[in-house]
């Protein structure tokens, strides 16, 4: 199926398989799914899956997939911790105009 995710993949059997249950439910995911747990889903901590009620057929695999849709990249400065939207990747680290004025400035 190439780029498509696990949780793409399953809406797209489901809506095949007309099989209305299962699409209503992984498509009402974000309703029943709170920000905070969705945060440790993120971060990929199990510990979350005990607090969810989920159908037996969900999987982890298919709840990461579908968090991956809320993921936002890392936009946090290293230096000052503020959000460095705009600024530059070095050496794999976000910098914020600011901290780079200021470096230059040095």
């Amino acid at each position: 199926m190439g780029d498509t995710s696990l949780y793409d993949q399953k809406l797209l059997e489901c809506t095949r398989k007309r099989d209305v249950d299962k699409l209503n439910f992984l498509q009402s995911l974000d309703k029943k799914i709170l920000k905070s747990q969705l945060e440790r889903i993120l971060k990929n901590d199990k510990t979350v899956w005990g607090e969810l009620f989920l159908p037996k057929w969900m999987t982890w695999e298919m709840l990461k997939s579908w968090s991956a849709k809320y993921e936002k990249p890392e936009t946090i400065c290293v230096f000052c911790g503020s959000d460095a939207e705009g600024g530059k990747k070095v050496r794999g680290k976000i910098v914020c105009q600011n901290c780079i004025v200021e470096i230059k400035a040095e």
